[in-house]
């Protein structure tokens, strides 16, 4: 490889490192001038399907950026050939890596390959409070169509086991779940503020819905925006 090309090269990732660097900044911080409508808009069209390779339904995850950065839940990551996500407009893209997983909660930050250029996604945030109840719904996305369920987020507990999987600060939500909502995200109504995402087991018979709050997933990113 020549000098050129090679300084090229270096050159070239070193400014999308700090391009992403700044995507994930842009990320984290909630834009309060978005209106309620452009967050619900902006939403649906960044929730995402994980299907396997038979384009069967894994779950749901969300985009991060433009260009295929996405959280989810951690289960959702089985990685084998295939695996893919589908967008909003039924297009779907290889999930090229899990980039960071966390070591408490059962969330996951991956990448998918979309050839576009890198933006960050734009939303509002929230957060609900251990007192208080609030009005819910969950954004899932299921062979291609958006599905809204209504809720209400009531109870919080310090830790849960379901299955076989243990929950650190699970939150609950009295919405009806079933299996292949994991990944899928909690807003706060009318306002439709990210509140959380949904982890949901179908292993006993207790179908209720449990999510981790946002800014779990929120200290993830930050963690993996230290490499950048």
């Amino acid at each position: 490889m020549g000098l050129g090309r090679y300084l090229t090269k270096f050159f070239y990732r070193y400014y999308n490192r700090r391009r992403h660097g700044q995507i994930f900044t842009d990320f984290i911080c909630s834009d309060e001038n978005l209106s309620d409508q452009s967050v619900k808009e902006n939403l649906e069209k960044a929730l995402v399907e994980i299907i396997y390779a038979d384009e069967g339904h894994l779950g749901c995850g969300l985009l991060v950026s433009t260009d295929g950065y996405f959280l989810t839940c951690r289960h959702c990551l089985n990685v084998q050939d295939g695996q893919a996500i589908k967008t909003s407009d039924g297009k779907k893209y290889k999930i090229e890596k899990t980039c960071v997983i966390s070591k408490k909660y059962d969330l996951a930050l991956a990448k998918a390959e979309i050839p576009v250029k890198a933006e960050a996604q734009r939303f509002k945030y929230g957060m609900f409070s251990k007192k208080s109840s609030k009005m819910t719904a969950l954004l899932i996305r299921r062979n291609g169509d958006l599905e809204v369920k209504g809720g209400l987020a009531n109870n919080f507990f310090g830790e849960r086991i379901v299955g076989e999987r243990y929950y650190a600060e699970v939150m609950s939500v009295n919405t009806p779940c079933k299996n292949g909502d994991s990944g899928g995200v909690v807003v706060s109504l009318p306002d439709y503020r990210l509140i959380g995402i949904t982890a949901f087991n179908r292993a006993t018979e207790e179908y209720y819905g449990g999510y981790f709050q946002w800014y779990h997933a929120l200290e993830l990113l930050t963690h993996f925006k230290r490499r950048f």
